[in-house]
């Protein structure tokens, strides 16, 4: 059980739980996670397909980005995670 083609381990879904769990203190949909998945598909895809420089945008930041495809990717869904409405929403 090693990596598939998309350079994700075997189960990106529990990426994907662990994420909405630690970030919005709640299991994903679903749909969510439906959906989720395709943006992490689409995001590896696309830094797989540019040039491995162009993705160390950030250097001046303390922690910059990762260069590595399926990180990166992970990354974005987080920074998404920290923008979905069930976090900036006081309830």
């Amino acid at each position: 059980s090693g990596p598939q083609s998309n350079g994700f381990p075997d189960e990106p879904a529990a990426f994907i739980v662990a994420a909405f769990e630690t970030i919005l203190n709640r299991p994903p949909t679903q749909e969510e996670t439906r959906a989720s998945q395709a943006f992490l598909e689409q995001q590896v895809a696309l830094f797989q397909s540019v040039d491995q420089s162009e993705l160390t945008t950030g250097e001046e930041a303390a922690h910059p980005p990762s260069t590595d495809p399926v990180d990166r990717a992970c990354e974005n869904l987080v920074h998404a995670l920290f923008n979905h409405h069930d976090f900036v929403t006081i309830r």
